[in-house]
């Protein structure tokens, strides 16, 4: 069982770095009402209108506050055909930050210009502690959020040439565990789920086909402690271990020898040693070496049903931060770029 998390705390100390004031000067507003998202059709791009370059879609929502209008920034690469298919990615933000914040720290956008996807970055609601995403028990914030993100998908097909088959979500943090509470609940969108410093919140967790997961996460991490726990700046914050979130995963994609996932277990913290056999090892049994570089490692657990996956790639002494992007808290990895990574991985999972 996952014990109670009061609440997620989101890289605070960033906060001021950065304003809304993209979201609110970028060009075009779009509403719409929210309707139920379907994928089982094959797309018709007749009659899209969405174009290159950066714009604000918003969709209505009732019963949120504000009117009901959520938003999110949305970038359209420049090679963009609107009669073909793109990938669209859902990027989310952490706890306390704006969606400008998630864009320039991921650098997605110009990943998604060379590599010819759509790339969204929604806003989280300011209710409870601040802007947040309901990831399940966290974040003070009891708000719909699986259902405006149904919701903005839509929309986003609605006026973009999007392939149902290739809708992903990735996040930081609170936007992490985001990303986890949509594989759980809203399988039937979204083909892949890659969270960054996040863990599994939900409980209990029950997604409608085997889902492939790619977690990363640093052993340095303060804010959700790798080996679980409270918190490292306000002591007060609780969380699993990341190996329940990945055995949870191995488990529900019916991995091979997957285990019983346990919230309350602690794990060796992995070291280099860790990734060629050393004494550390046993944290990755079952797994294959897919990548290593420098003080990072992704180790994956394959031949799951559906041809779904397993995969995490750990930073050693790793800090809250997307590795590839600037430090926010603690050490933010060079030897591997957590955009690049996730997208190789989406790539390789489409809707089955």
């Amino acid at each position: 069982m996952i014990r109670p998390y009061a609440l997620v705390l989101g890289l605070v100390p960033l906060v001021a770095a950065c304003s809304n004031d993209t979201l609110h000067s970028l060009p075009e507003v779009i509403t719409d009402a929210g309707v139920e998202a379907s994928h089982d059709a094959a797309p018709s791009c007749h009659g899209k209108l969405g174009v290159p370059g950066d714009s604000v879609t918003a969709v209505m929502e009732p019963g949120a506050p504000d009117g009901g209008l959520r938003s999110s920034l949305v970038h359209v690469p420049t090679s963009y055909d609107p009669a073909t298919p793109a990938m669209l990615v859902l990027n989310f933000h952490g706890l306390l930050e704006p969606a400008s914040l998630q864009a320039s720290v991921s650098h997605m956008s110009d990943t998604a210009d060379q590599r010819g996807f759509i790339v969204a970055y929604p806003e989280g609601l300011s209710v409870g502690v601040g802007l947040s995403w309901n990831a399940g028990t966290c974040c003070g914030n009891s708000t719909d959020d699986v259902g405006f993100i149904r919701d903005l998908v839509k929309k986003l097909e609605d006026d973009y040439c999007i392939d149902p088959k290739r809708v992903f979500a990735t996040g930081l943090s609170n936007g992490a565990m985001l990303s986890y509470r949509l594989g759980c609940e809203a399988a039937d969108v979204f083909a892949a789920v890659a969270p960054v410093a996040g863990a599994v919140v939900l409980n209990p967790c029950t997604p409608s086909r085997p889902v492939p997961i790619l977690a990363i996460h640093g052993t340095g991490d303060t804010i959700v402690p790798f080996n679980g726990g409270t918190d490292g700046i306000y002591h007060v914050l609780d969380f699993p271990p990341v190996s329940y979130s990945i055995e949870l995963w191995r488990h529900l994609d019916e991995c091979p020898s997957s285990p019983a996932p346990e919230a309350g277990a602690t794990v060796p913290m992995p070291d280099e040693s860790s990734f060629d056999g050393g004494p550390n090892a046993d944290l990755f049994t079952g797994s294959t070496l897919v990548s290593q570089k420098g003080d990072s490692a992704c180790h994956s657990w394959t031949g799951c049903k559906q041809g779904s996956e397993v995969e995490l790639c750990t930073v050693v002494d790793g800090g809250h931060s997307w590795p590839g992007g600037p430090p926010l808290v603690g050490k933010s990895s060079m030897d591997i770029d957590a955009t690049t990574t996730v997208i190789d991985f989406f790539e390789k999972h489409p809707m089955p």
